[in-house]
């Protein structure tokens, strides 16, 4: 009896755990609040933000049948469209991200999304030329953190700062897809067929494709320097103790090699 017992309470826990890493490997809801900008409130939808430098006026913004549109005044140096989702996420958490952009003005535009914690130590990026006079088409970033994350965020820059108007944009989708196949941040224009039968990296690969810091050294550069000097090297050997100094060393001065 109590060996029934025993198998009898394995196989609700490895029921259990079956149920968890299904659940845990399903896709989340949307992270993103009023993607569809259907909800405004003055002239800014309900959930979003916009920043402008070196000033507000920077970033020209409206809303129009539920499309959010925005440009970049001439000379200026940001114009960003943004949201705080408060989405905490884990290292290696993977993100897809779709939105429907457009461009109504009669130039070629640049949009750039960046995905990113709120401090930036750890971001993402995909950038698109939108061509102009361009309908609404879906633009999809699939990547992951690198790191652990306090809140996700999702901003939208204008690139280009051509005064003209409008980059368009609707129907922003950001959410986690644990078992999307994945090689690093990937950036897709309309109409790509997505990756779904490739294999991907698991997070043991995604961890050796993080950069790791090589220790550099600059070697010694003539006073011409200018497009002369030798670019700076990696240093593999070990460093040794500097020579004892030279009855001689300091008779020839620096300023003096080319001359």
């Amino acid at each position: 009896m109590a060996l029934k017992k025993a198998a009898s309470v394995l196989l609700i826990l490895s029921a259990l755990l079956m149920l968890t890493a299904t659940v845990s490997a399903q896709d989340s809801g949307n992270y993103i609040t009023n993607g569809t900008f259907s909800a405004v409130t003055g002239s800014l939808p309900n959930g979003w933000a916009v920043f402008g430098a070196p000033s507000a006026s920077a970033i020209q913004y409206r809303t129009v049948g539920g499309v959010f549109e925005f440009y970049r005044q001439v000379g200026s140096s940001q114009a960003v469209v943004l949201q705080n989702t408060g989405v905490a996420l884990p290292q290696f958490a993977r993100l897809e991200v779709r939105i429907d952009i457009g461009n109504s003005s009669n130039v070629r535009k640049r949009i750039t999304i960046l995905v990113h914690d709120e401090d930036f130590s750890d971001l993402q990026v995909c950038t698109f030329w939108i061509a102009q006079n361009t309908a609404l088409q879906t633009r999809v970033m699939r990547t992951y953190t690198t790191e652990a994350w306090t809140s996700a965020y999702l901003s939208i820059y204008a690139s280009s700062d051509d005064g003209v108007g409008y980059f368009r944009i609707d129907n922003v989708v950001m959410r986690q897809r644990p078992t999307i196949p994945l090689v690093g941040t990937e950036c897709y224009e309309p109409g790509a067929t997505l990756p779904s039968e490739l294999g991907s990296f698991t997070d043991e690969e995604l961890q050796l494709m993080l950069p790791t810091l090589v220790p550099t050294a600059v070697p010694y550069v003539p006073s011409f320097g200018g497009e002369y000097a030798p670019a700076e090297m990696p240093v593999f050997a070990t460093p040794e103790p500097s020579e004892p100094a030279s009855s001689a060393e300091g008779s020839t001065s620096e300023g003096s090699i080319g001359e």
